[in-house]
Formats: structure tokens, C-alpha cells, sequence
């Protein structure tokens, strides 16, 4: 649910939140309109997400599909042999470290490159 709510925020507040790095979820966009997005967005799915609809890969594919189709500056990345979850260290069953790590390198370039410029 957090990484719906990371582009509900992006969309609602424009002009206070610009830049979102969301994990796994996306909120129903015909509320959350990208159109009104000013930063970038860069999304992480698992490949093996089940939750379809909210989070599975086709999810995060439509979330970058919509950022294109608004000309805004969304790119999503699938992790693979990830599934939901796959950040959350309390939820052994799903956790997955290697991933996390990396995704959350991935993070942090995306960060500090978008707020150095």
C-alpha cells in the first residue's frame, strides 16, 4: 500500500513532493491523474507479484504507460524473481535481501542524481 500512497502523494501535491520512488502499488489513477505529476517517478515491482490489479508486473507497467501517456518522466523497473513485499524485513516469507539491496541502490542514485541538479 505504501508505494500507492507515494503516488497519491506525488499527484495531490505537486508542487511539494517532486520526486517518488514507489514500491509495489498503484492507486486508481483516475484519481491520482499523472497528468499532474512534476517530477520523476521511478517504480519497483516484483516479477512474481501476485496482487494483480494493485502490484503485479502488467500493474507496474501500466503505471509507466500512463506517465508516457501524460509526457511525464515514469520509468518502472521489475525485479526479477521478486514478489510483494520483497523490501519488508519483517515478512520473512517474502523478503528477499538481494533484491532489496540493490533496489534500494537503485533508490538512492535515482535521489541523489534527481536533487543535485
Amino acid at each position: 500500500m505504501g508505494g500507492a500512497l507515494a503516488i497519491a502523494a506525488i499527484s495531490a501535491f505537486p508542487d511539494l513532493i517532486h520526486a517518488s520512488a514507489p514500491f509495489y502499488g498503484v492507486p486508481d489513477l483516475n484519481t491520482f491523474s499523472l497528468a499532474n505529476i512534476k517530477g520523476p517517478i521511478r517504480g519497483h515491482f516484483g516479477e512474481t507479484d501476485a496482487y494483480k490489479g494493485f502490484s503485479a508486473p502488467e500493474d507496474g507497467k501500466r503505471l509507466e504507460d500512463e506517465g508516457a501517456k501524460h509526457g511525464k518522466d515514469v520509468k518502472v523497473k521489475i525485479w526479477p524473481g521478486a514478489g510483494h513485499a520483497f523490501m519488508n524485513v519483517d515478512r520473512p516469507d517474502a523478503y528477499n535481501a538481494d533484491v532489496a539491496t540493490k533496489a534500494l541502490d537503485e533508490v538512492a542514485e535515482f535521489f541523489n542524481t534527481t536533487f543535485s541538479e
